[in-house]
Order: C-alpha cells, then sequence, then structure tokens
C-alpha cells in the first residue's frame, strides 16, 4: 500500500488526482483522507517497476507495502 500527499502539505485538488490516475493507471482503488491531504492506493502492482519515481518528484510518497 502507497500513500501519497503533496509536498506543500495542502490538501490534493483535481489536477493533482489526474495526475496520479494518468501516471499509476494499475491503481485498481484510491481512497482518500477525511481532511483531503492523503490519497492510499491499492494495487497489487509493484509500481516501482511502473512510474513510481515519477511520481516521487511531485508527491511525498509512504510506503507500507509488506508492513
Amino acid at each position: 500500500m502507497l500513500v501519497f500527499s503533496r509536498k506543500d502539505d495542502k490538501p490534493l485538488d483535481k489536477n493533482d488526482a489526474a495526475y496520479l490516475r494518468t501516471n499509476a493507471p494499475q491503481v485498481v482503488d484510491w481512497v482518500t483522507s477525511e481532511e483531503g491531504k492523503r490519497v492510499i492506493a491499492g494495487t497489487n502492482f509493484d509500481l516501482a517497476k511502473g512510474n513510481l519515481e515519477l511520481l516521487k518528484k511531485r508527491f511525498k510518497v509512504e510506503d507500507y507495502t509488506g508492513k
């Protein structure tokens, strides 16, 4: 499970959501926190084999895979 948030700690906006969906098409479930500042990505695909490095340039990424 990966958790994405903005580097400036502001709530995610429509552009952020579109960017995530476009650059992480392997994610099947997205869950946004109540404050809108974090989104949890649910996938069985190893995003490190996808665009994870690209996503890390724009977002803070917390990796809870295997924890």
